[in-house]
């Protein structure tokens, strides 16, 4: 095909298979001494193949939160029983054809970012390996305006800082992801329509100061520590706002995502939070990864489709400033 110095289809085919060769074409055709027409054909040959997706390495991934994180909600959730967030997103992940991760999970309900910053189940765990990834979840009033006599818009950013270097200097390699939450339901009574120190005006204006206030604190850490991983965000909250679940129940576009607490997560919710950690970690669309056995055999309470999640999940971060 190419003149009696060409190696067999079959050859280079293992070679540009082999990840040794990091899958790159243009290094794979300056291995060969082939003429040139030969280099062409090849390259039109392996243009055609549909490529693989990325695979990482098995990434260690500490969560500390807390029901939010671990799946606190009602009886009917099987998210906390399977081992919460953290346990749905390795999942995930192996659906999606990645290494399983190593994922622990420090978490203490009803507790904040100052709880963790001295708890010594959490410090254990920062300084117990070289973690690639840290996710950091605080209390879910704390990143706003409201006034509970416990928690502080200060402390959020004091707290959160603080963890923050608890964190870097175990691993200064170690990529650091703030878990934005979600507001109260429609129906909780913190979503009086009047907006004041103990209360919101909508579920709208609640989600907005998490927002701003995961990605505020955000902000502070790039600046303050440029040559570091950058921190990130899983917008979760903001999937949960996407998706529908901070409608009101009447709105025809609503999702039921809140438990009957109005307050924590059902089985929909927990799997759209795992679903945006897959797309924030692997920054891969997580669309149609429930059709794995690894998905279906947990016969998750889900009320709408897993795609429907997935692709909110996928839309928001794509969505999502860097």
């Amino acid at each position: 095909m190419c003149g009696s110095k060409k190696k067999p289809l079959s050859n280079i085919m293992n070679k540009f298979n082999n990840p040794s060769t990091g899958g790159k074409i243009g290094r794979l055709v300056g291995k060969f001494s082939l003429k040139k027409n030969c280099r062409i054909k090849i390259l039109l040959l392996l243009a055609t193949i549909v490529l693989p997706s990325v695979v990482f390495a098995q990434p260690k991934i500490l969560f500390i939160g807390n029901s939010f994180t671990y799946g606190g909600s009602d009886a009917t959730n099987k998210t906390m029983k399977l081992g919460g967030v953290p346990a749905l997103f390795s999942l995930l992940a192996q659906a999606g054809g990645q290494p399983k991760p190593e994922t622990e999970m420090i978490t203490t309900g009803g507790q904040d970012f100052r709880y963790h910053n001295s708890h010594h189940a959490t410090l254990s765990a920062i300084n117990e390996q070289p973690w690639d990834y840290v996710v950091l979840q605080n209390y879910s009033t704390e990143p706003t305006h409201m006034v509970d006599g416990k928690h502080s818009l200060t402390n959020h950013y004091i707290y959160g800082t603080a963890l923050y270097q608890r964190v870097m200097s175990n691993n200064l390699a170690t990529h650091v992801i703030l878990y934005e939450t979600w507001s109260r339901a429609a129906a909780h009574p913190f979503i009086s329509g009047v907006s004041g120190p103990t209360n919101f005006a909508s579920t709208t204006e609640f989600q907005a100061e998490l927002r701003t206030n995961y990605k505020g604190l955000a902000n502070a850490l790039n600046k303050a520590n440029p040559s570091n991983p950058p921190v990130i965000i899983a917008p979760v909250g903001d999937a949960w706002e996407n998706v529908g679940g901070l409608r009101a129940t009447s709105d025809p576009h609503y999702v039921r995502l809140h438990a009957s607490d109005n307050y924590h997560g059902n089985d929909n919710a927990y799997y759209l939070a795992a679903a945006v950690f897959y797309a924030t970690i692997y920054k891969a669309n997580p669309h149609g990864l429930s059709t794995s056995a690894l998905i279906s055999n947990l016969h998750l309470n889900l009320t709408v489709p897993a795609s429907v999640l997935e692709d909110a999940a996928w839309t928001t971060v794509k969505s999502s400033p860097p």
